[in-house]
């Protein structure tokens, strides 16, 4: 079997980057109309862990207190889908002043956006940070 030549996926740095750089560029459209309602919105990229897998970060930070409506809640089920798509698992945190991050979970059903079993809407406590992070 020695005459068999075996290819990985993506042979090229070129390809992978370009790749890399669409995900987070489409990641970038998603987003973009929180970014037109002043949600100051910061996206990362960075290899990570032991396979140095890529993990891809988004920020959501506000002045004031984030409101979870339904449109932050939209966005939120539209980037986990198009994560998942591409094989992506997520975690998301939000922070409140004087709490350690607590964690939530985003449903693509109707279940929408909970945190130890509640649903997370417009009455939800103040908080001024959302942080999802995808990985492989």
């Amino acid at each position: 079997m020695k005459y068999i030549k075996t290819y990985k996926l993506f042979e090229s740095k070129d390809i992978i980057q370009y790749y890399l750089d669409d995900i987070q560029n489409n990641l970038k459209d998603i987003f973009i109309d929180l970014i037109d309602d002043g949600y100051d919105i910061n996206f990362y990229k960075r290899k990570s862990g032991i396979n140095k897998e890529y993990e891809y970060g988004v920020y959501i930070l506000l002045d004031e207190n984030i409101v979870f409506n339904t449109e932050l809640s939209d966005t939120l089920k539209t980037a986990v889908s198009f994560m998942n798509d591409l094989e992506f698992k997520y975690e998301s945190f939000y922070y409140t002043y004087h709490s350690l991050p607590q964690k939530f979970y985003i449903y693509l059903d109707d279940r929408g956006l909970r945190s130890s079993g509640s649903r997370m809407n417009e009455t939800w406590p103040n908080c001024f940070k959302i942080t999802l992070n995808f990985y492989i």
